[in-house]
């Protein structure tokens, strides 16, 4: 190899710019984390140190409650700062206006600070069940609230440092189980399943709130989606044929994100015919969607098609359950088809954004940072290392952004915290039921 080609951004020298890139942003990414982590630690200490002694587990004036409070903020600042902070100058930044940027900040930001909100709660509601009537007193108080919104903040920046399409759609189907979950605890009427789903939004209640912000806002997430999921297609299509195919997703997913800003925002309980308008709209948009993809988008696996004919073939059977046979009522057909849709839409992200099936990804990098630090490398590519050889996909740079150790955290936190929520959700669902 030429030793004036690779010093002048050749073959050898992109790859070494890339890789030495990836380990910068990494690097960036972890500190940042680390030092919200500990501004978060230092505020939840003093605001915790504020409670009275002792301090119930949870309830009004608990420690819990103050944690989830400090745990919601601290976790959707960290997550701002990092999402801006590691997507600017990227690609998929700069395809975009900037109020673009604003409501996609702003939602997913919100999206995290109810997750953190969400999940803290349910924690300490299930270790209030589990060690009843014990109390802290202000020093344990402070070190909880300390620990839980300096952890919020670390896990919420790690997880905005490489925001991908799969990841934000676990993100948004964590945030909607975590939502319903606290709705249907917390609810004043208990017997709301006997109706229809929407019913949980009814009245002025704090559930009701909670229900409706919880659906506006994954409403917002659902257009932010929409934006990541036609990128990762357009980066994935190689053939000139199926060329409107993601603007077509995107126009679904545009629709399903309206209408279910709708449903929220329009409670049954206050205008029923509009409500019920957007509620369909909704079923509508997303039934389009699963019956769409399979033929607009190309290059699809046939696993994927098989398992969407699977999917509508739940569905088709959920329905004929509720109507002729009559053994699902409202309630559990709703629920149970926002369990598939989702399901499939999390399956849908994860498999066109596989770094590994989207060879045009790496050619949307930002050619200009690249090739500054070429130049800068020219010296060190001039003379090839073994260690530095092949392709970036093979060192584990599979996506333009991606953020090294903050990429491989991302992933296992998210999955993790899904699991973990699930598992407190069932398991305070169970406790209230046994605590009747």
């Amino acid at each position: 190899m030429d030793a004036g080609r690779s010093a002048t951004g050749g073959p050898d020298a992109a790859p070494l710019a890339t890789r030495t890139a990836t380990r910068t942003a990494a690097r960036s990414a972890d500190a940042r984390g680390l030092v919200a982590g500990a501004i978060a630690l230092v505020v939840g200490a003093v605001f915790g140190a504020i409670l009275s002694s002792p301090a119930p587990l949870w309830g009004a004036g608990s420690v819990g409650a103050v944690a989830a409070i400090f745990a919601g903020l601290a976790g959707g600042a960290s997550f701002a700062v990092g999402y801006v902070l590691a997507s600017r100058g990227g690609a998929r930044w700069r395809a975009r206006r900037l109020w673009r940027h604003v409501l996609d900040t702003v939602g997913l930001a919100f999206t995290a600070a109810g997750v953190a909100v969400l999940l803290t709660s349910s924690l300490f509601a299930v270790l209030a069940l589990a060690f009843r009537d014990l109390e802290v007193d202000r020093l344990a108080a402070s070190a909880v609230v300390a620990a839980t919104t300096g952890a919020s903040a670390l896990i919420m920046s790690a997880i905005a440092s490489d925001m991908t399409t799969r990841r934000l759609s676990v993100l948004l189907g964590l945030f909607l189980l975590a939502g319903c979950f606290a709705s249907m605890l917390t609810t004043e009427q208990p017997d709301w399943w006997r109706a229809n789903f929407s019913t949980l939004g009814a009245g002025t209640a704090v559930s009701a709130a909670t229900f409706n912000l919880t659906i506006i806002v994954a409403g917002t997430a659902i257009l932010t989606l929409a934006d990541f999921v036609t990128f990762d297609l357009h980066a994935r299509s190689r053939r000139a044929e199926r060329v409107h195919g993601p603007t077509v997703v995107r126009g679904l997913l545009f629709v399903v994100g309206v209408a279910l800003i709708g449903v929220g925002w329009v409670p049954v309980s206050e205008n029923e015919p509009l409500h019920k308008v957007f509620a369909y709209g909704l079923l509508a948009g997303f039934a389009a969607l699963i019956l769409v993809v399979p033929l607009a988008i190309a290059g699809l696996t046939r696993a994927f098609t098989s398992t969407t004919t699977v999917f509508l073939a739940v569905l088709l059977g959920m329905v004929l359950l509720y109507w002729p046979v009559g053994y699902f009522n409202t309630t559990a057909l709703e629920l149970l088809s926002v369990i598939v849709i989702f399901g499939w839409l999390m399956l849908f992200a994860r498999t066109i954004g596989d770094p590994a099936e989207s060879p045009r990804l790496l050619e949307t990098a930002d050619a200009r940072s690249v090739g500054a630090s070429a130049r800068g490398l020219g010296a060190v590519a001039a003379t090839p290392s073994a260690g530095f050889t092949g392709s970036t996909r093979s060192q584990g740079c599979t996506r333009p952004g991606s953020l090294g150790s903050a990429r491989a955290l991302g992933p296992l936190t998210v999955d993790a915290v899904l699991g973990i929520s699930a598992g407190l959700a069932a398991g305070l669902l169970l406790g209230r039921r046994s605590s009747r």
